[in-house]
Parts: structure tokens; C-alpha cells; sequence
């Protein structure tokens, strides 16, 4: 292929040939192009080295299992790695205008084009070549390194108490804060150094860097602090659901199952304690299918309660009927209550998002290793 056709021609052509390209990631798991589309790009590059380009941009979403409080599995087609970057990025940094990069995630989006492809795409061709896409994607990543630099030293919240106290919910939001701003400065990182050529161990020497300018504790593992913000906005939650049931009595909708569907009768003489009481059965008694004894009027007061495992046996937890919908007795007084549970739910769920990503991060991670063990 001519030389002077590329350099007239190539831009025009290069959106449209990395939609092809793109189109199969779908279709597998595998972490290299098919050698089709592989030949496509050297015929449309003529003899530039695919390099990176040459596998896939991302990792196929069906390796990737996410968490339950997601609203829904992000699909395939979807876009993961641009869609992590840019919520991170509004979440993390202030006062920022997002337009630009808005327009440029509505045209990958129209075109079929994933963001990591045109980083890809950048790093094996001479700027002479580049698409419009290409150069805004670019130029995305370096205006997020910039703003980044211009505020690093106020991303970090420092000096957070471990203890429980008044101000806990500042020390969760402060803590998940902390957790957006460190997958955003790896991510940033990882995907400069991509779109710079650069392998994993300069890149993890520019992590080192980074975190430590970002205020990074050493030894600062992204999983283990998550798990124990999972734990602890938990442990708050459960508190408050104690405090809601306590506080603000529940109620059936509809009438509540008879004791009778939960349990069958003991006959004849037993020396079997009730699973609620602790003492000798009062007759009748009853067992359930867990092979667990109780008063009946027990077992019935137990599941009439409408608490959150009234539906469960109180010793073994085995499931005695499907969980009911209930409702609050009072509106009123568990209007406060229902207030909290909603905000530490919130908070689990932007805790589990963040999880989301940073696991996204890590499958991105390991298709970069798998590209440099079989290529360099």
C-alpha cells in the first residue's frame, strides 16, 4: 500500500475500520483479535505493528460477575472501561465541566467504538493519522491527568478515625471517597501508560509514584479496605434495622400464614426444649422441617412478628415459608428510621460500585499481562 494513499487516507478510513473491529468482541472470549481482523488493520495501517491494538481493548463482561446491588449486569456492548473512567473522574473532581468528554462517549457509543481501542490505535500510529475520536480520546486522558495534578494533594482524606461516633457517616463517605480516588489514579495511570507504550513494570513504578503524591498510605491493598467498609456500613445497618424493628413494629399485608403451614404437631410425650423459650414445650408443641421444637404458641408469635427473619427458624435459620411483604404499623414513627435504612442502603450500594470497578481494573490488568507474556 502506497505510502502517500496512508498518510491522505488512513484518518478518513480508521473510525469506520475500528467499528469493524470492535463489532467481534462480542462474539468471544479470547484475548487476542481474530487473525481476520487482525489482517484488516495491517492491510488499512500497511506496515505499522498493531502492538496493543492487536488484542482485545477490555475484558468480555461474561468473565466478569457483578455484584449484586448493581441495578442490572452491564452488557457487552456496553462500553465498561470509558463508563468506570468518566464516573470516577465526576464523582472524584470538582467543579469540572464534562461536555466535551460527554460528546465524545455519545459518539463511540453511535459508532460502536470502545475507548480503549482508539487509545490503543493512538499509541501504534503517527499522529498524522489520527481520527477526530482518536485525538478526543487522547486528549480526554490528559485532561483528566491534569485536572488530577492540579488537585491530588485534596483528593486524599486523611487522619480518618477508626472509632464509631457522631460522625460516622462523614468517615463512610469520606472513606468511599477515598476508595473512588484511588481506582481513578490507577486507572488513569494504567491507561497513559498504555496509550505511552509502556510495559507493566513501568507502569506499576508510575503507580508507585502517583499513590504516593496522591497521600496513599503504604501498603494500601483497594480490596481489603473495601471489605472492611462493606463490613462496617453493615454492622451500622444492622444496628438500625434492630433500632426500625424495636422502634416501629411491622405488620402482614394480608393475613399471616397459620402455624400450621409452618410446622406439623408433636405427638405424644417429648423432653424438647422451644426454640424461643429455652424450657420444657408447653403443649401442644410443634416441629418444624428443620426437625427444631416449639411452643406453638411461640412458633406462632414468631412468625406473626413481621421482623426481618420471621420467616427463617430462630435456631438454624432454615427458611420455614417464602418471606412476606410487610408494612409498618405506624408510618409515622418508622418515617426517621426508614430514612436511615435508605442511607446506609445507598451507602452499600456506591461501596459496592466501587468494588465493581476496581475489580473491572484488575480484568483489565491481566489482559495486559496476558498481552505482553505472549507478545514482548
Amino acid at each position: 500500500m502506497p505510502g502517500n494513499w496512508i498518510d491522505g487516507r488512513i484518518s478518513m478510513r480508521l473510525d469506520d475500520a475500528l467499528a469493524a473491529a470492535d463489532r467481534h468482541l462480542a462474539e468471544d472470549n479470547e484475548p487476542q483479535r481474530p487473525e481476520s481482523v487482525r489482517d484488516e488493520l495491517k492491510e488499512l495501517f500497511g506496515s505499522t505493528d498493531l502492538m496493543r491494538l492487536s488484542y482485545r481493548p477490555q475484558p468480555h463482561s461474561s468473565t466478569f460477575a457483578a455484584p449484586e446491588m448493581l441495578p442490572e449486569p452491564i452488557p457487552e456492548e456496553e462500553d465498561v472501561s470509558f463508563q468506570t473512567l468518566m464516573s470516577n473522574a465526576k464523582r472524584v473532581l470538582p467543579n469540572r465541566v464534562w461536555a466535551k468528554q460527554e460528546r465524545l462517549g455519545r459518539e463511540l457509543t453511535r459508532q460502536g467504538i470502545r475507548f480503549l481501542t482508539l487509545v490503543d490505535a493512538a499509541a501504534c500510529l503517527p499522529k498524522k493519522h489520527w481520527s477526530w475520536t482518536v485525538k478526543e480520546a487522547v486528549s480526554t486522558l490528559y485532561a483528566i491527568k491534569d485536572r488530577c495534578g492540579e488537585v491530588m494533594e485534596s483528593l486524599w482524606y486523611q487522619n480518618l478515625s477508626d472509632t464509631d461516633g457522631p460522625h460516622e457517616k462523614a468517615r463512610i463517605l469520606h472513606l468511599t471517597h477515598n476508595a473512588r480516588a484511588y481506582v481513578l489514579v490507577i486507572q488513569l495511570t494504567f491507561f497513559i501508560c498504555r496509550l505511552e507504550g509502556k510495559l507493566m513494570a513501568e507502569f506499576e513504578a508510575d503507580v508507585e509514584g502517583n499513590t504516593s503524591a496522591l497521600g496513599v498510605p503504604p501498603n494500601f491493598n483497594i480490596f481489603d479496605e473495601l471489605e472492611q467498609l462493606e463490613l462496617r456500613i453493615e454492622t451500622n445497618r444492622g444496628e438500625c434495622l434492630e433500632a426500625f424493628e424495636d422502634c416501629a413494629p411491622m405488620e402482614w399485608c394480608g393475613e399471616p400464614i397459620p402455624v400450621e403451614k409452618a410446622s406439623a404437631p408433636i405427638e405424644g410425650l417429648t423432653d424438647a426444649d422451644c426454640a424461643v423459650c429455652q424450657d420444657a414445650l408447653t403443649p401442644p408443641g410443634v416441629v418444624t422441617a428443620c426437625q427444631h421444637s416449639y411452643c406453638r404458641t411461640h412458633l406462632e408469635q414468631w412468625i406473626h412478628a413481621a421482623r426481618e427473619n420471621s420467616h427463617l427458624c430462630c435456631i438454624c435459620r432454615t427458611e420455614l415459608f417464602p418471606k412476606p411483604s410487610y408494612r409498618i404499623k405506624d408510618p409515622e414513627d418508622g418515617r426517621n428510621y426508614q430514612h436511615e435504612m435508605d442511607w446506609w442502603d445507598k451507602a452499600l450500594t456506591n461501596v459496592c460500585i466501587v468494588k465493581h470497578w476496581a475489580l473491572w481494573l484488575e480484568k483489565e490488568r491481566q489482559l495486559q499481562l496476558t498481552y505482553e507474556r505472549e507478545t514482548v
